[in-house]
């Protein structure tokens, strides 16, 4: 096969799948995970490529797994017939014509016995490439990781304005967001609409009301998704990740509406989270949206995993409230001080370069 074939690879495969087959492969990848689970509680990811062995991340580590079902590695037919029963189990047509003209794709990937992935397929020069991150159910991240923890709690009290969870790739962003949005339904009486691509832990309906839209299936375009929402009345607007212009936009119109809103974004530190979104937007020269911006971010938490006594990683938090620094430095200032000043003032003079820049 070329590599002018493998551009539409996976939607053609998915269209030509056989069910006995798909079922099958569905039954042995179930088998592989429930191993993988039982044997390697720690893991957060899953790689399957082409010409190699199943790896897994764990611990923040990558290693290859030897299982006495599979050959030494996977070929391209394997990896192509996994991915095409990933897409067939897809609930909707939605995401199956997503692949077409993006050659990627997320979704969700439930399998028996309840647990869920998060399944991110790729065509690329070797072929298809898949990589599926376990999902931790919000009871599971809110009883063990935050519910005692004052930070978590804390949000809870923010009614307007915009709230960034930051952090690199596996950091426990996605958990910690869960895990508020679990307090939240517990604990309150709001209404709170979602914006995701994809839904990855679907949230029951207790004391708040929650609507969660995934992109592609329920809504198109961030921004009108998040005017929508603003003229439903909801109170809580969460964008699953601020990743470019329209994503940025979509939460700063909700918190410019006098609602609170909610994302996460890719980011090593606090400073360098607020320094994405400048670049994001366009805006690294827009002093208007930087003085916007302070005003606006309620608070930043950066997500980090460092080493405990064990050797294990766990999670720690940076955090920053800007609205409290914004007000204790203007009121200690002769004169209006410059944007930049106050930037550099209210993240201590760190600069940091964005990630992905």
């Amino acid at each position: 096969m070329d590599k002018q074939d493998r551009s539409g690879l996976v939607c053609r495969v998915a269209a030509s799948s056989n069910y006995y087959y798909d079922m099958a492969l569905d039954n042995w990848l179930s088998r592989t995970l429930s191993f993988l689970l039982y044997h390697y509680k720690k893991f957060s990811d899953i790689f399957i490529f082409p010409e190699k062995p199943i790896q897994i991340k764990s611990n923040g580590r990558l290693q290859e797994v030897e299982l006495e079902t599979q050959e030494t590695s996977f070929s391209h037919f394997q990896a192509e017939a996994v991915a095409c029963m990933l897409l067939n189990k897809a609930s909707t047509t939605g995401l199956l014509k997503k692949t077409s003209h993006e050659r990627s794709i997320s979704f969700v990937y439930q399998m028996k016995g309840h647990q869920r992935f998060r399944a991110t397929i790729m065509t690329n020069a070797m072929g298809v490439s898949i990589a599926l991150r376990k999902i931790h159910p919000p009871l599971w991240s809110g009883e063990n990781l935050f519910s005692n923890d004052s930070l978590l709690s804390s949000l809870l009290d923010f009614t307007e304005g915009l709230v960034l969870v930051a952090g690199k790739p596996s950091s426990g962003k996605t958990t910690f967001m869960n895990a508020m949005l679990n307090a939240v339904n517990q604990n309150g009486q709001s209404t709170v609409v979602t914006l995701e691509n994809p839904i990855e832990t679907f949230h029951a309906q207790t004391c708040s009301s929650i609507m969660q839209l995934q992109k592609g299936i329920h809504f198109f375009d961030y921004e009108k998704a998040a005017s929508s929402a603003v003229k439903s009345g909801a109170d809580l607007i969460v964008v699953d990740e601020l990743r470019d212009e329209a994503t940025c936009r979509a939460s700063l119109d909700a918190a410019r509406s006098g609602l609170l809103a909610v994302a996460t974004i890719n980011a090593r530190s606090c400073r360098e989270a607020f320094d994405r979104i400048l670049y994001l937007c366009n805006a690294e020269e827009d002093k208007r949206l930087a003085s916007f911006l302070l005003k606006t971010v309620r608070r930043i938490i950066c997500l980090k995993l460092e080493p405990n006594a064990e050797g294990e990683l766990a999670t720690c938090f940076e955090t920053i409230d800007l609205a409290r620094e914004m007000e204790t430095r203007e009121a200690g200032a002769d004169a209006p001080p410059r944007i930049d000043d106050m930037i550099d003032a209210v993240f201590g003079g760190r600069k940091q370069n964005p990630a992905g820049t």
